[in-house]
């Protein structure tokens, strides 16, 4: 009789195979982990902006009103319109843009979660904020996490931050 105790000790067949990969790296969970995470933050980046940009390129294309709006339906304490509209329509537009591109992700995904908490805490609280129902915590409470979210985890791997890093370090 011969011992077959080694042979059942080793895989074979489509678990061998399963091993084999595994031990290569390519279903290393860091790999996994890494690449996934990279993804979602790609996800959260684009869905955080995304609202943004839209109000951002409807002020644009609205533009003669935009005073109008911001002194009557949703009016910046402390800001005169037309500044308080173009000081939005540029955060709105350029830090949407830098979130989808990861560049300055930090700073960007920081700078809309700012916004949306102004939205609701300083716009949505005054007198005609609160009339025209600016304050809207299921949609701006999101932006704020998410926003939060970014600004201390960066923007992954599939940024252009990521990209620079890796570039600048290895210069």
């Amino acid at each position: 009789m011969t011992d077959t105790s080694d042979s059942l000790d080793q895989p074979s067949g489509f678990t061998a195979f399963v091993t084999w990969l595994m031990s290569r790296g390519m279903f290393d969970y860091g790999f996994f982990s890494a690449w996934g995470a990279s993804l979602t933050l790609l996800a959260a980046r684009v869905w955080l902006a995304l609202p943004f940009y839209n109000a951002g390129m409807a002020r644009v294309n609205d533009w003669p009103s935009q005073p109008f709006y911001f002194a009557d339906i949703h009016p910046v304490p402390y800001l005169p319109p037309d500044i308080a509209a173009l000081v939005t329509t540029i955060g709105e537009l350029g830090l949407a843009g830098l979130l989808v591109l990861g560049l300055f992700g930090r700073f960007a995904g920081l700078g809309l979660g700012v916004m949306a908490a102004v939205i609701y805490f300083v716009v949505g609280q005054t007198e005609t904020g609160l009339a025209n129902g600016i304050a809207n915590l299921e949609e701006q409470l999101p932006w704020m996490v998410v926003g939060a979210h970014l600004f201390f985890t960066g923007p992954g791997r599939l940024s252009l931050d990521y990209i620079l890093r890796r570039t600048l370090i290895k210069a």
